[in-house]
């Protein structure tokens, strides 16, 4: 409603074959305004992030991986903190969608996945080592790889496979 206007609520029992739940965050102003702040960081820089995204993909997703051209030997999905992965034995791989302008390559991994991964792009193994992100309030962090050369804009191959080094 508009500010300063009543919020007519229903109570539950009278609202029959729906399907409604409200959650009301208990703050005071300062702790409002610093919710306030903090979404509207979180936002922006989902927005920057989206701007700059040429390709995403969600491992252990039906639709986004065959999308992708999913590949793999054994190697299952399952879900972590409401997000889905692939993990691999053997390995996986993707068709990624590449840009003239890529630089870079972002992959969201948990932060004590203990799990060594070589990340072949265009068959050829990322060396340089990453740039990490703070661990998010459920325990992932992004590995940002810069990439080692210009791609050929369409399409390239991504494959992970475990990394014994």
């Amino acid at each position: 409603p508009a500010q300063g206007k009543a919020l007519k609520l229903v109570p539950f029992f009278r609202l029959h074959n729906s399907r409604y739940a409200v959650y009301f965050r208990q703050a005071s102003e300062e702790q409002f305004k610093a919710i306030q702040e903090e979404m509207a960081t979180a936002e922006r820089k989902a927005t920057e992030l989206a701007n700059q995204t040429i390709d995403l993909i969600f491992p252990g997703e039906q639709q986004p991986e065959s999308d992708h051209g999913i590949q793999y030997e054994q190697a299952e999905t399952g879900t972590n903190k409401d997000r889905h992965f692939r993990r691999a034995k053997g390995w996986f791989g993707y068709q990624l969608k590449v840009k003239e302008e890529a630089s870079r390559i972002l992959i969201t991994i948990r932060k004590d996945d203990r799990n060594k991964v070589a990340i072949l792009l265009n068959n050829e193994k990322l060396a340089i080592h990453p740039t990490i992100s703070e661990a998010d309030k459920d325990g992932f962090i992004t590995l940002s790889y810069v990439l080692p050369q210009k791609l050929n804009t369409g399409s390239c191959p991504i494959r992970f496979i475990p990394d014994g080094t």
